[in-house]
């Protein structure tokens, strides 16, 4: 029987184009091309499209690198597509296919910095069957494709995984009933007229002993019944999924992914040390890559150093930052640090829009909140080194107040799991913090909506009230309880004063 094809060039293009929300007159437009001329590669009326129409088409629908490599794959199967065995198909089953070639190639071109124990962690947990859908979650620009990817091709030739690995780009997806067919497009899966695509993914899915990897899934979480119906029929399957928050799902393990290690002070540390560390050394790295002739040395080390502080050891920002130094030394940098996110911009052009600035980033998570939860998250930037949940409830409002229709422990949760607040681990009384580029955002938003000089206010009150009621204890028997009390608040404390004194 012969074998069965993978989806056509029009195929492709016409559910690229669906995703991204477009119609026809609106990709011809922006891709310079006739709408005459996008229908008819849609219905196959044209035979294989030129390589600069194609390029067109990608630019045109600002594709991943995922998914221009799936529509080159489309216009040209013959460098795309290998089956993964040479069986037999059975009669009526979909075909599984895997892309190969250099070109199709999604390792990424830089090297993986500073993750070797979570790589060996999660290969461990993937490989060792100890866990069949594991999440990696943490804020935008901390990591966590570059991770998922690492450990899929660190696994590609494991005895567990015989038919690799399969990665399949969400980030352009806004409806989870999308979310089947676009695994079905990256795994080469045709659709076979009315039996439901989940029933082909299973069929196609049951036997393979493949890992898949499902890249940016907090704007399809719906779409987690899905993965559970896969795990379900599927029983060799693996999933890791990378999101700003967990599926919550029956036996899903979840793995926070931290920014990149950090420096202790430059004066304490000596050069060689300073160079072992993750961020640092991710941000030479990427400094040399933009000029070939940057080096640390005892002079730029501190400068560097206390950069990746500030930059929270986020991956996104000290590459973007690292990016700058044939213009901006490290030491011209920091003096530009009071506003991070204007400084970090300009990613390389084959990043995901979303990644090409920092706050493009922040802002894919921010705009998944409802209306309540953006107005909770841009009040809660007003604290500075976090805040307890009394602060937090006596500044960002409540139900009981009409101001806001979200209780504030489920908003604190919600917030938490999209990893745009943290949850420090300390002794005593729970804090939430937010990372600092994060904290720039939600303080521009703040200023934005006209809510500035009341929830300054809120704050300065709260913390006020604070230290009049610490004033009297500072002398007494409870001093010790209370001065670790304030130094926890110094910096919302400072900020109080800063903002009374403007």
């Amino acid at each position: 029987m012969p074998h069965p094809s993978p989806p056509t060039f029009g195929q492709v293009l016409r559910r690229l184009r669906l995703v991204a929300g477009l119609s026809q007159e609106e990709l011809a437009g922006r891709a310079g091309l006739s709408t005459r001329g996008v229908s008819d590669h849609e219905r196959e009326r044209r035979t294989s499209p030129r390589p600069e129409t194609v390029r067109l088409l990608a630019d045109a629908l600002q594709l991943s690198p995922m998914d221009r490599a799936a529509l080159i794959a489309a216009a040209h199967p013959e460098l795309a597509a290998t089956p993964l065995d040479a069986s037999p198909p059975v009669a009526g089953a979909p075909t599984l296919t895997v892309r190969v070639g250099p070109s199709l190639s999604l390792v990424p071109p830089t090297r993986l910095v500073g993750r070797a124990l979570e790589v060996e962690h999660l290969c461990g947990l993937l490989g060792g069957g100890n866990g069949r859908l594991v999440t990696l979650t943490g804020p935008g620009g901390v990591g966590k494709t570059r991770l998922a990817l690492a450990a899929a091709v660190e696994l590609e030739s494991s005895e567990r995984f015989t038919d690799g690995y399969s990665p399949v780009e969400l980030a352009p997806v806004r409806e989870p009933a999308l979310v089947a067919s676009t695994i079905a497009v990256a795994l080469s899966i045709k659709e076979s007229g009315d039996q439901p695509l989940a029933d082909l993914l299973h069929e196609a899915l049951r036997d393979r002993h493949l890992l898949l990897v499902l890249d940016n899934f907090e704007q399809v979480l719906p779409a987690g019944l899905l993965v559970a119906s896969l795990l379900a029929n599927c029983p060799n399957l693996v999933i890791l999924v990378t999101s700003w928050e967990r599926l919550h799902l029956r036996g899903e393990r979840e793995i926070p992914v931290e920014p990149l290690a950090l420096p202790d002070s430059a004066d304490t540390m000596p050069l060689a040390r300073i160079a072992r560390v993750g961020a640092v050394q991710l941000f030479v790295e990427r400094a040399g890559d933009a000029d070939f002739n940057f080096v640390l040395d005892a002079g730029n080390a501190a400068s560097i150093s206390e950069l990746c502080r500030q930059l929270d050891g986020l991956p996104l920002a000290i590459e973007l930052a690292a990016a700058r130094v044939r213009v901006l030394p490290p030491e011209a940098m920091l003096t530009r640090l009071t506003a991070r996110l204007p400084l970090l911009t300009g990613g390389a052009r084959d990043l995901p829009l979303r990644q090409q600035t920092l706050r493009n980033t922040i802002a894919w998570s921010h705009d998944l909140l409802t209306p309540d939860e953006q107005a909770l998250f841009r009040r809660l930037s007003v604290f500075a080194g976090g805040a307890s949940i009394a602060a937090i409830e006596a500044v960002a409002g409540s139900p009981d107040t009409g101001e806001l229709d979200v209780d504030v422990l489920a908003g604190l949760e919600r917030l938490v799991d999209l990893s745009l607040m943290r949850r420090p681990e300390t002794a005593g009384e729970p804090r939430f913090g937010m990372l600092a580029t994060i904290r720039e955002y939600g303080l521009d938003r703040l200023h934005s909506s006209g809510e500035t000089d009341e929830v300054h206010q809120r704050h300065a009150s709260f913390f006020l009230a604070l230290a009049r009621e610490a004033e009297p204890a500072l002398t007494g028997p409870g001093q010790r309880e209370w001065l670790d009390r304030l130094s926890l608040e110094h910096d919302n404390l400072r900020s109080v004063m800063s903002w009374t004194l403007e």
